[in-house]
């Protein structure tokens, strides 16, 4: 997944990146606008033009969360980020919605960079290497920073540590056949399941 811009009527001012963490389509559209931001001078005025209606959201509430609940939601660094470019370049930020897949040119041709990304050996760094009196510090996972909700990245770190140990035992190693009257017998007996077939074994249940 790559991110890109273009200058509105000068194709050729463009740039592009490669995402390799914690990439999604909202991520690739606000790590876009940053890149735009750092192009952009001093104390300017600077129109943006996206078709993601989330990312405008995201940066245009930004001051109506505290930073603690800021720290708890996706993309955090991220918009921590353009954030702290805006306030120290003292930009006039507007964001505008484009309809997408509208056949718009300009929005068309950043789409394209930004898919065409694999040739290219450039990839976003988003590292937490600078702070402010904001932002003293970030949650860090192996040098990479956790730009998820903190608590839900510990238990599915905790989850999926215990799952590897449970797939490790040596009583696993064995594969046995499972009779499913006893195995269902004995799940209804204990409360908290919504399993309501045999045949279909329904993988909402509750523990």
């Amino acid at each position: 997944m790559g991110a890109a811009f273009c200058v509105n009527n000068e194709p050729a001012l463009s740039a592009q990146a490669n995402l390799s963490l914690w990439s999604s389509s909202i991520h690739a559209e606000l790590v876009a606008i940053f890149l735009a931001l750092l192009t952009g001078p001093m104390n300017a005025k600077i129109k943006i033009y996206t078709d993601s209606q989330s990312a405008i959201y995201m940066i245009n509430n930004r001051h109506n969360k505290s930073d603690k609940k800021l720290l708890k939601q996706f993309n955090s660094l991220i918009l921590l980020k353009i954030d702290i470019l805006l306030q120290e370049k003292k930009m006039d930020l507007v964001l505008v919605k484009v309809k997408g897949h509208s056949e718009d040119v300009m929005n068309e041709m950043v789409d394209k960079l930004a898919k065409n990304t694999s040739n290219n050996s450039g990839y976003f760094n988003n590292r937490f290497n600078y702070s402010n009196k904001k932002v003293r510090f970030f949650p860090i996972f192996k040098q990479i920073p956790i730009e998820y909700n903190l608590r839900k990245f510990i238990k599915t770190l905790i989850n999926t540590k215990v799952a590897a140990e449970w797939s490790m035992l040596k009583s696993n190693g064995h594969e046995t056949p499972i009779d499913w009257n006893i195995t269902w017998n004995l799940i209804y007996r204990y409360k908290g399941f919504n399993c309501i077939s045999i045949k279909k074994q329904d993988p909402g249940y509750l523990i």
